[in-house]
């Protein structure tokens, strides 16, 4: 209708008793949203560009980068650490950015750790599921 730039859209899908998913549109967002950040991290991190046609981001080189990410990842344990100690396990783990290889993890919105236990997680791999990978792997390294 118009907009330009970015938006975000939450939405529920429910399934129904005779197994229809149905959608429901809860809210347009005509602003940065929730996957800004992952996506600023990714264009930053590996310059490059969104390929529409494959749904992929396409490095510099011409290699292939996916992202999993989340700005909610939250435990009990976890509130009040420094975050050094997230910073440290994370690299402990070696899973931290690599620029060399422009994979890795990146952590963001540390200072929750004093609010509520939470942070957030962005792992960028070569594909959706080295992507996936990496994000386990740093959960695994990251809970107690």
């Amino acid at each position: 209708m118009g907009a330009l730039g970015r938006f975000s859209l939450d939405f529920a899908v429910t399934r129904d008793a005779a197994g229809h998913w149905n959608i429901y549109a809860l809210e347009v967002n005509l602003r940065k949203g929730g996957t800004t950040h992952p996506y600023a991290a990714l264009r930053n991190l590996v310059p490059g560009r969104y390929d529409a046609e494959s749904g992929q981001w396409i490095a510099k080189d011409g290699t292939t980068r996916a992202y999993c990410s989340t700005d909610n990842l939250v435990h009990e344990s976890w509130l009040g650490i420094p975050p050094k100690r997230i910073i440290g396990a994370v690299a402990e783990a070696g899973l931290q950015f690599d620029y060399a290889s422009g994979t890795g993890v990146v952590l963001h919105m540390l200072s929750c750790l004093a609010i509520d236990g939470r942070f957030g997680l962005t792992a960028i791999g070569n594909s959706s599921a080295h992507a996936t990978e990496l994000f386990e792997a740093a959960k695994k390294a990251l809970l107690p």
